[in-house]
């Protein structure tokens, strides 16, 4: 069976927390011994990041978007037959929220690239993107289904929603997809339900719509904390998996 060439119009989310650290206390001062003043400290050795062991036999990829500014990203696997994930657009948002789905779909016999959107970089600050964050560019950085021409087997939403700052995805836009497209997005999710409840009813192409029961959003369906989401990182990697199958 054919498997789908697959660009998709899902987004991920994720969270980058940040801490500093710092501490006070009594005591006498201590001022430096003459042989401290006049010694020299030695530079500490260069310890590289350790290697997210997710990325590991993957490759770096460059490749420039409609405007000519260089994105980076990152290929899984080796199947004839490619699927493109692509993230939210805030700056602390980066493909590698893909990244548990991505080794999940290359197993299955698929080539999978994660990419970062203009002035992004992935977790591990390698392999960055160019320019400056643009969220109004962003149509720039990836091909849109609904546009003409655009050589797509099936399309993929995940939690999808319908305001984004640039290129509203209206009523024309959704219409305009006649490629298969699975809508995914949990019931719960204040923004993501009802575009996907939107989407599905303008939908022209063949379509096959998940409303989850959570409120996770995007690649937070990957990682959940909640006991009652456990389930939902396999329910989302099989419902994408069946979808790939089907569409072949």
């Amino acid at each position: 069976m054919k498997r789908p060439r697959v660009r998709t119009l899902a987004v991920a989310v994720a969270l980058i927390a940040t801490a500093a650290c710092g501490s006070s206390g009594g005591g006498h001062a201590i001022g430096p011994s003459p042989s401290a003043a006049t010694s020299t400290l030695s530079p500490l050795p260069h310890v590289p990041a350790p290697i997210d062991p997710r990325i590991r036999g993957t490759r770096n990829v460059r490749f420039p978007s409609s405007d000519g500014v260089q994105l980076a990203g990152r290929v899984f696997g080796s199947g004839s037959h490619g699927v493109i994930l692509g993230h939210m657009g805030a700056p602390s948002y980066d493909e590698s929220q893909w990244w548990d789905l991505a080794l999940v779909v290359a197993r299955h016999g698929y080539r999978v690239m994660t990419f970062d959107y203009r002035g992004i970089c992935p977790k591990d600050r390698k392999g960055c993107s160019q320019g400056a964050v643009d969220f109004a560019k962003a149509p720039q950085d990836m091909l849109i289904a609904s546009r003409p021409g655009t050589q797509a087997d099936a399309v993929i939403s995940v939690s999808g929603v319908q305001h984004v700052d640039g290129y509203p995805l209206d009523r024309a836009t959704i219409s305009a997809i006649t490629e298969p497209t699975l809508y995914v997005a949990g019931k719960a999710d204040p923004e993501g339900a009802p575009a996907f409840r939107h989407w599905v009813a303008w939908a022209h192409g063949p379509v096959v719509a998940r409303l989850f029961n959570t409120s996770l959003h995007g690649t937070d369906m990957l990682v959940p904390i909640a006991p009652e989401d456990q389930g939902v990182p396999r329910l989302l990697e099989n419902t994408v998996l069946s979808f790939l199958g089907r569409f072949g």
